[in-house]
C-alpha cells in the first residue's frame, strides 16, 4: 500500500501525493499519476510531524517556503 500525502492551502484547495521517505529526504510524487515529482529535505519535529525545507526550491524567484506534515 502506498503512503498518501494530502496537502491543503490556505484556499482550501487539495493536492494529493503518494510519499517515500529515505533518510532525510521525502519524495513526493502526484497521486493522479500526471507526471511531477519532489525531493524535499526535512526535520523531524517528533513521530507525528515533519518541518519540509524549502518546499518550492524549483523556482528560484520563490521565496523560501517551509511546510508542516502532520500524521492524523
Amino acid at each position: 500500500m502506498d503512503n498518501r500525502l494530502t496537502r491543503i492551502d490556505g484556499d482550501g484547495n487539495a493536492e494529493f501525493y503518494i510519499y517515500r521517505i529515505e533518510d532525510k529526504t521525502l519524495h513526493l510524487r502526484l497521486a493522479s499519476g500526471l507526471e511531477g515529482s519532489s525531493e524535499l529535505f526535512f526535520e523531524q519535529i517528533n513521530t507525528n510531524k515533519l518541518k519540509v525545507e524549502n518546499l518550492y526550491a524549483s523556482i528560484p524567484e520563490a521565496e523560501p517556503v517551509f511546510i508542516i506534515f502532520e500524521r492524523y
